[in-house]
This record gives C-alpha cells, sequence and structure tokens, in this order.
C-alpha cells in the first residue's frame, strides 16, 4: 500500500532522526533495512523539491522577521558580517520545531548526525532539471528581490563596455580553506590521486568578466598559501559589471569553489592600474582568505594604432618581400588594366608556378608542413591543352628526384585520425596521408605523420582533442638559388592537393577537359566524378616571404619537427644567414599552437599565453583584434568561416525560451538573475536543508548561512548572461565583436565605415548534413550579434542609414552551360541532378585573408572560429604585412591594395573608379547592385548565362533592425533542402563545429 502524503507533510523519518516520535530501544540497531532504503530512493525526488520550498519559506519568515525588527526590507545590509548576524538571528526562531526535535533525539543517546552532501547546486544539477524548477518557481522569484533588492535588479547604467587591452597579474593566495579529504567525493579524489606528504586544496584561478570567463592559472598542488605570479596579456570586448576571481580546488573530478573576489569594472576603467590584495567570500567557515592581483588596462581609445604585435613570439622584421597571390593561377585579365601598383601596371602572379620554380630550384631543403598533400598532383598545367598539361612532372616524383640529389625533404602532415589501412586509406575527411607516407617510403625523402596530441590527465578530454582537432598550417620553405634573399616560404590557404588548383575563372565544366583532368574535386554528395555533374571551383589566397620572416617560417617547421619527429632531429639543417638591409615592406609571422606541438624557445616563454597551466600561442588572434581596431575606413575579409564571438550573441533583458524546450528563463528588461550558476557551495543533507558541505556545520548555522551565501551572491553577481553557459559554444574569440565595434565607433565619430566579408554559400560537403547545419547556426548567430549592433548604434546616434549601409556578408557562384551528356544523364530531380541541370555551383572559398584601408594584410591557414583562434585547437600560422616609405609614411597604393582590387577584379568581372574609395556608400551601393544582378542571374531556372562575375549577396535579408531572415523564399539554398540560417544539432558537441 502507497501512503500519500499531503503536500505540507514532512519527509518520512527513521526511527531515531529529527521529527520522529518513535523512540528507539536501547542497544537496537536502528541502520535502515533494504525496504526503506529503496522506499527513500523512490520519493527522493519529490523530498528534494520540498525541501526547496522549506528553505525559500525560511528565508521567507527571515525576511519578515528582519522587517518587523528593521522597518524596511529595502534596508537589508548585503555586508558580509551583518548579514550573517541578522539571519543567525531570525533562523533561531524559524528552527525552533526542528532544534527542539533535535534535542528530543540526541536525549535518547543518538549521535548527532553529519551533513552529508546529496545533490549539489552546480551546472551538473541543472541537467537533472534542478534549475529549471527552480526557475520556474514562484517563491523562488519572490523571494530573490526581497534577498536583497538594491542587487538583484541591475539597470542599464551599472553595465559598462570594456573594450581595451587587458594585463592580470595574478600573484598569490594565502589562508585558502582546505577543501580535501572532508566528503565523499574529496575522499574520491585521494584515492585516485594519491599525495604522498599533503593532504590539501589544489587551487587555482578563473578570472572572469560577469560570467564569462577570459582568464585560468595553473593548478597548484597541496597549498593553501599558493604562489602563482602569472601574468596574463589578453584583449576584451565585453559587456559587464565586474570582474569576478574564482578561486577552485581542483579535484580529478569536477572542481570546489574556495572563494570568491570581485572589481567594479567601472574602477577599473578609471584608475586603469590597480594592485590590490582582495578578500575573498567563502563559503568555508573560520578562515580569511585573500588574493593579491594587479590589473593594468589600457582602452582602444588611448592605443597607440600600430599594427606590429608587441609581446609577439616572432617580432616585426623589417627586410625582405612580400608577393600575394590570388587564386593557384592567376590568368592575366583585361580588368587588371585599370589596377595598379605602386604606380606601375598590376601584374598577376601564380602561386603553383612560383611554388614549383622555387622548389626546383633548391639546392639545400625544402621543407613542407601541411593539412593534406597529394603526390599525384601537377603544380604546372595548361589551360587549352591537355596533353602540355600531362607532361609536366607530377609533385611526389619532383620531391624524389631533389632528395636524391641530396637536398634535405622533410614533410609533417597531419595525421588525420581515421585514416587507416583497416578504415579507409583516403580518409574520412579526403587528406590522403597514409597514400602519400607509403608513396615516400623507401625513399630518400622523409615524410612524418603528426597526430594534433594533447596530453592532459584527463583522458576523454585527451581523446576529444586528438580526433576533434588538426594541423592545419600551410607552409612551402626552401632555398631558391636564383632569389637575390636565399629563402623563400610560402604561406596561405593553398594545400598541395587535390581540387586546389583554380584559375580566376572557376570553371564548372570546361576545365575538366585538361587542367582538372586528372584532379576533379567535388564534395556534393551524389556527383563522383566529371562525367556526372560540375566540379568545385576554389578560390584561395597565399603569399610568399622572404628575408628574416622567410628564416621565422623554417623556426615554426623545425620546432613542430622536434616535437613530432624527435628521432629526426639530425635532419634539419642550420639557419642560413640572410641580408638584414631593411625595405620597405614590414612583415610579422603569427601562430596558433600549443606547446604540444611545439619546442617553444626558453627564452621567449613570455611572450606566450597559459591557461590551465598550459602553454600556447596566439598571436593570429592579437593581430587580427588589432588591424581591426586600427582600421580607419573600410575591413575587406575573405574567410572559409566567420564565427566567434558568443559571449555576445544575446542581449541583456532578451527573453531566451529558445535554449531547450525544458529549460526556459524568463528575463525582464531590468534584467534580473535568474539562478546562482555558482552555488558550488551548497548542497543538500540528510536533513533537507541547504547547508554548507562542511563536516562541522551545525543545524543552528545551516539556514543563517544560506541567507548569507545567498545575499553575498547576490551583491557580487549581477549579472548572468543568457545563453552563455547552456548551449553556447565556447567560441568567444574577439574578431567579430570588434569588427561591430569598429563600426559603431565610426557611426558615433560620424564618419563613412564600410566592411565586406566574403564566405562560402555554405560549408564544403552536403549542406543538410548536422554538423554543416550547426556550423551555419553559429554563422547565423554571429551576423545578427553584428547587424543588431550596428542598427542600434544607427538609432542612438540618429543616423539616416540601414545596417547594410555598413555591413555586407557575399559568398560567390558560377553558372555554366552543362554538356549534353550531363543533361541526358541526369533525369531525377536530387539536389545534385538540379546543380547539373541547371548549370550552377557556389565557388569555394577558402581563402583566409583580411585587409584594412588598403594598407595591412593578413594572409595564412587560420579561419575566424574558435579551432583557429583559440591557439590550443587546430595549429595555424599567418603572416601580416605592410609598406612603408622610409619616413615611416604608410603605402596605400601598394601591393596590399593590388591585392584586394586583383581580388575585386576577379569576383566582379570589372573594376569600376568607385571602387578605389571602398568606404564610400557609392562604392557599398555599386557593389551591392551587381552582386543582386550576380544572384538573379544565379538563381533562374533557365538555360545559364556567362555573367561577368561571381559575387553574390549571401541569401539573408537584413531589416532596419539587425533583424535575419532567409532570403529565398523556401528558406532554403538554391538546389538543395538545407536552411540558410542553419540549425543546432541536438548530439554534436560544439567543440567540433566552432
Amino acid at each position: 500500500m502507497v501512503c500519500h502524503r499531503s503536500e505540507g507533510a514532512p519527509p518520512p523519518t527513521k526511527p531515531g532522526e529529527p521529527g520522529n516520535n518513535t523512540t528507539p530501544r536501547p542497544g537496537k540497531n536502528t541502520t535502515p533495512n533494504n525496504t526503506t532504503r529503496v522506499r527513500r530512493k523512490n520519493v527522493r525526488c519529490c523530498e528534494v523539491w520540498r525541501a526547496i520550498a522549506r528553505v525559500f519559506s525560511c528565508c521567507k519568515k527571515s525576511d519578515q522577521s528582519y522587517k518587523e525588527k528593521n522597518g524596511d526590507a529595502n534596508s537589508i545590509n548585503t555586508n558580509c558580517t551583518n548579514s550573517s548576524n541578522t539571519s543567525s538571528n531570525n533562523n533561531n526562531n524559524n528552527c525552533s520545531n526542528n532544534k527542539s526535535n533535535n534535542n528530543n533525539s540526541n536525549n535518547h543517546g543518538q549521535k548527532k548526525k553529519s551533513h552529508r552532501p546529496m545533490v549539489s547546486l552546480t551546472e551538473e544539477t541543472i541537467g537533472m532539471g534542478l534549475h529549471r524548477r527552480l526557475t520556474e518557481d514562484k517563491q523562488y522569484d519572490e523571494i530573490l528581490p526581497k534577498l536583497d533588492p538594491k542587487y538583484t535588479k541591475v539597470k542599464e547604467k551599472d553595465c559598462v563596455y570594456f573594450r581595451g587591452d587587458l594585463k592580470v597579474t595574478v600573484k598569490g593566495a594565502s589562508n585558502l580553506p582546505n577543501a580535501d579529504g572532508r566528503n565523499i567525493k574529496a575522499k574520491f579524489d585521494n584515492l585516485m590521486r594519491p599525495k604522498k606528504n599533503k593532504d590539501l586544496s589544489d587551487p587555482y584561478v578563473n578570472v572572469c568578466i560577469d560570467d564569462i570567463k577570459i582568464l585560468q592559472t595553473k593548478v597548484i598542488k597541496d597549498e593553501l598559501d599558493p604562489v602563482w605570479n602569472e601574468t596574463f596579456d589578453t584583449e576584451v570586448s565585453h559587456e559587464g559589471t565586474k570582474m569576478f576571481f574564482w578561486v577552485w580546488d581542483d579535484d580529478v573530478i569536477g572542481k570546489e569553489k574556495l572563494g570568491h573576489a570581485s572589481i567594479n569594472l567601472k574602477d577599473i576603467i578609471h584608475k586603469k592600474v590597480i594592485k590590490q590584495k582582495l578578500d575573498l567570500f567563502t563559503p568555508f567557515k573560520n578562515v580569511k582568505p585573500t588574493l593579491d592581483v594587479e590589473i593594468e588596462f589600457e582602452p582602444v581609445s588611448e592605443a597607440v594604432g600600430e599594427f606590429e604585435v608587441t609581446r609577439s613570439y616572432f617580432p616585426l622584421r623589417h627586410s625582405g618581400e612580400v608577393t600575394l597571390y590570388q587564386d593557384a593561377c592567376c590568368l592575366p585579365s583585361p580588368a587588371h588594366q585599370h589596377i595598379s601598383v605602386n604606380g606601375s601596371p598590376f601584374t598577376a602572379r601564380s602561386a603553383w608556378d612560383d611554388i614549383a620554380h622555387s622548389i626546383e630550384k633548391a639546392q639545400k631543403f625544402i621543407y613542407f608542413t601541411g593539412w593534406s598533400m597529394t603526390h599525384d598532383i601537377r603544380l604546372r598545367r595548361d589551360s587549352l591543352d591537355s596533353q602540355k598539361t600531362k607532361s609536366y612532372p607530377i609533385l611526389g616524383e619532383i620531391l624524389k628526384q631533389k632528395a636524391n640529389e641530396g637536398v634535405n625533404v622533410l614533410i609533417l602532415l597531419w595525421d588525420e585520425p581515421f585514416n587507416n589501412e583497416e578504415m579507409t586509406m583516403a580518409g574520412v575527411v579526403g587528406t590522403n596521408d597514409e597514400i602519400t607516407r607509403n608513396y615516400f617510403a623507401n625513399t630518400k625523402v622523409k615524410c612524418v605523420l603528426a597526430a594534433r596530441k594533447k596530453n592532459t590527465r584527463g583522458m576523454l578530454e585527451t581523446l576529444v582533442s586528438n580526433t576533434s582537432f588538426s594541423h592545419h598550417q600551410k607552409i612551402v620553405v626552401c632555398d631558391d638559388a636564383d632569389a637575390s634573399c636565399g629563402t623563400v616560404g610560402y604561406i596561405g590557404g593553398l594545400d598541395l592537393t587535390v581540387g586546389r588548383y583554380d584559375d580566376q575563372i572557376h570553371s564548372l565544366f570546361q576545365s575538366n577537359l585538361n587542367q582538372h583532368q586528372d584532379d576533379f574535386y567535388q564534395t556534393f554528395p551524389g556527383i563522383n566524378n566529371g562525367s556526372q555533374g560540375p566540379r568545385q571551383p576554389w578560390h584561395d589566397v597565399h603569399a610568399r616571404v622572404t628575408g628574416e620572416a622567410a628564416l621565422d617560417i623554417i623556426t615554426n617547421f623545425t620546432e613542430r619537427w622536434r616535437i613530432e619527429a624527435p628521432a629526426e632531429d639530425t635532419c634539419l639543417a642550420d639557419l642560413p644567414a640572410e641580408d638584414k638591409d631593411e625595405s620597405r615592406w614590414k612583415i610579422q609571422l603569427f601562430r596558433s599552437i600549443p606547446i604540444d606541438s611545439a619546442q617553444f624557445d626558453e627564452t621567449k616563454m613570455n611572450c606566450l599565453q597559459s591557461k590551465h597551466g598550459r602553454t600556447y600561442e596566439a598571436s593570429i588572434h592579437r593581430a587580427y583584434v588589432r588591424a581591426v581596431r586600427n582600421s580607419d575606413s573600410f575591413i575587406y575579409i575573405e574567410n572559409q568561416y566567420f564565427l566567434g564571438s558568443a559571449h555576445t550573441w544575446y542581449e541583456k533583458g532578451t527573453p531566451i525560451n529558445r535554449l531547450h524546450k525544458d529549460h526556459k528563463i524568463f528575463i525582464d528588461d531590468q534584467f534580473i538573475t535568474s539562478s546562482p550558476k555558482q552555488y558550488h557551495d551548497i548542497s543538500l543533507d540528510e536533513s533537507y536543508y541547504f547547508t554548507p558541505t562542511q563536516e562541522d556545520s551545525s543545524d543552528e548555522e545551516s539556514e543563517s548561512h544560506q541567507l548569507d551565501v545567498m545575499q553575498n551572491y547576490l551583491k557580487d553577481v549581477k549579472f548572468l548572461k543568457p545563453f552563455s553557459w547552456y548551449h553556447t559554444p565556447r567560441c568567444n574569440h574577439l574578431v567579430p565583436v570588434e569588427i561591430a565595434e569598429q563600426i559603431c565607433e565610426q557611426i558615433e565619430k560620424g564618419k563613412r565605415f564600410a566592411v565586406y566579408i566574403l564566405i562560402p554559400l555554405f560549408p564544403e560537403g552536403d549542406p543538410t548534413a548536422p554538423h554543416i547545419q550547426e556550423i551555419l547556426f553559429w554563422q547565423t548567430k554571429t551576423m545578427s550579434m553584428m547587424y543588431r549592433k550596428v542598427a542600434k548604434a544607427i538609432k542612438k546616434y540618429e543616423v539616416e542609414a540601414h545596417p547594410c549601409d555598413y555591413l555586407n556578408f557575399f559568398c560567390l557562384g558560377k553558372r555554366e552551360q552543362p554538356p549534353e551528356s550531363i543533361l541526358k544523364l541526369q533525369t531525377s530531380d536530387t539536389p545534385a541532378a538540379n546543380m547539373s541541370k541547371h548549370g550552377r555551383g557556389m565557388i569555394y572559398v577558402h581563402s583566409k585573408a583580411m585587409v584594412t584601408d588598403d594598407i595591412y594584410a593578413i594572409v595564412g591557414s587560420a579561419n575566424i572560429n574558435q579551432r583557429s583562434m583559440d591557439g590550443r585547437r587546430d595549429t595555424e600560422v599567418a603572416v601580416g604585412c605592410w609598406e612603408a616609405e622610409p619616413d615611416s609614411r604608410l603605402v596605400s597604393d601598394g601591393h596590399v591594395q593590388g591585392l584586394r582590387k586583383g581580388l575585386w577584379s576577379e569576383h566582379l568581372g570589372q573594376y569600376e573608379p568607385v571602387f578605389d574609395n571602398p568606404s564610400s556608400l557609392e562604392c557599398v551601393q555599386r557593389v551591392r547592385e551587381l552582386a543582386a544582378k550576380n544572384w538573379e542571374a544565379y538563381i533562374e531556372n533557365k538555360q545559364p548565362e556567362n555573367t561577368p562575375g561571381h559575387l553574390l549577396p549571401y541569401p539573408i535579408k537584413i531589416n532596419k533592425h539587425g533583424e535575419i531572415a532567409p532570403g529565398t523564399a523556401s528558406g532554403h539554398f538554391p538546389d538543395t533542402t538545407a536552411p540558410i540560417l542553419g540549425t543546432k544539432s541536438s548530439y554534436l558537441p560544439s567543440r567540433l563545429t566552432v
């Protein structure tokens, strides 16, 4: 028989427990039997929620008692000491019945129970529904304002925009509480990680702006007075109220809060430099911990506008030359007649032709790094004569010949984890690394496959990292006998592999008869060769550098080789001497790479970043942010991906019931905190009270301490960013938000500013696939954030404009008459058949380049996503460069401008004088007009006509409020059923798609 208890009935109790009138007989074993355990397990959930309501009820009574004593709830003092005393006095009356029951039990010889944690209010419990129940509970919404009306709701004026360069030094802490060995979790931690001499906390510090973590120190084992002395240099672009310092105890499973402190962002902005020993608020008693920190902040408005990234691993070089390439092959075009470089006519150069020439002229060494490399491709091809194309040697034969001549040929490729003889030799993503290694086996060419390793204590984290991230650098560096500079390095987005060779015509069908006869490449499902449909055209940007920067490229290869192939260390040649005579070029090499993948120079460790004790370099991100902040009139970007700044995707004050059907968070325009995210120090004990997780806490102190914790939490945590902790990817790099803020800054100044961003129509592959849809979903969130910020600035400063007058996204597409053989073959109604019949397809944008003000350029392998910008995920390399006159005047009509104009003439099929001023509204409108015409021709379902340009507007619609909608009637990409705005995957880990 099931006994139904009333809503207000207390939880069932065992004999001898508080609240039970049954007195056990002396000497009788009162341990519950199996039936009792099963019953308690079955009703555990109901009792937890009743316990929560009970705590809220106690809090409410305490608040009423306080009002009766002091007259006004608004006068509640949030000072830690006063709150504790007040709560303790109130609590004595509220819990008298429980104390009486405890005394009755103790009179019968029962030992007082210790508090054993059962359910912890942490992020983990959110998945069990605890957070949802709390936020939907009306009592909860009533209690928060009464606990602390002054701090629960935050007004707009309390929030500041924190944008600039931040330097934080975490020196050390003192008198930290010991969290080890005091509960089951800690004892399990000690069992899994035995300690020889001590059994103390293992502290580390997280530095957050509100709830967004920006920095993290290393873990110091078994120390209550740790000394970190770690200095962090980082860029910030965050909206918030406070900077938090959370001190945690590191455990094998999870972590435990030791204390936290905070500093107002307004104080940091005002004082610029803060040196302070902070008192830590802690859930532990009888300790007064402190944290010693130093903070230096330089706002963007006061920063010196220089392109050089200071404190970078590779310094700025003042010697050498730079050549910038568009596509693997660049043919002469009539549009080039209207382009000049330094007063001379624009000359098209072909990247793969120059790479082939340098390899053939090498006499000492040839070094390769790549995401992929295919031995049977031809670097030289003829666009008209297929027989002449076949007469050129393949890359593998050239390298074997040079190795036989005594040239040191070293190849370092990414070892794709799902590519082996047991699975598929070509690899899941088609890197062909096993095929390439087998080809060079038993030759003088040394080919090493390098897995993307991450050595951490967490086995699952290591496995995920090793299978999720890649080596993405694309480098060829060698000595060139014909080059006056001696050493040349090629760097950019082009891998020497299948499908990458293309020119600015970007043929769909015709080139399959000559240049691509043996190099057909298409990732769209249903098209496997040139007889079934169009190839996938490829657009990329590459660079060639000489001088000291070329030596830096060698250094990058050497540091990676010593990690990935330590047994072959003797193969590396000494660095050649270089002419250091100054040139008009200023060149700096940047990387994204962790210590697991490069043997860093010990003398340069102060130029690197660290997080949780792992050293890495993330100078590419710093270079992008600095270039954006220094831009004055326009930014032009070409990139394979564009997503990031997830901490800004949703504004405060917006209802976000879009997270999950079971997770609804209601936030009004005044922004009320929805749940204590950081309640790591509160749990349920067996008496179903919220108490601190300390074995020596008493029932008399439990509820007063609960009030104390909640009040002090609300005193500090004013903001809890919506969407930032649940289902939001860790994709907080600053490039997108910095671009949006730069636009807003120029609007405030009353200046024209324009941003042009070129991305693929969709990531290569099946656009309906879950991972591609999720990438598009994050991309939409990024675009929405940027347009929303621009729209708000337009409204705020009363400018008669539309967001698209400042910010525009584009893609590339091509239409071409298909051969009759394909028209006869493709008679079905599949996406592949429609693409083939209509003779259209996207030109895949694989570039990783940015030009600002026609002065500065970044070219490399890094995408604008977290994988590339993080420094601890994919390994990347890039080069930043600009030209300057001897008197330091920047050159705005040099090779950087030539690259931008050459790319625009390729994409638009023409070049007009209005394009000389990209920031002007006339230029923006003209580019949008031409792109719109190309789009109309692209989506027509009649026989295709060759259009002069390939530039298309990205298929989205933007209203004056910055809101995004699909740009097609169906909401899908042409010839597909894939939603343009993307969809969130329900099972993929976000680190795979950001």
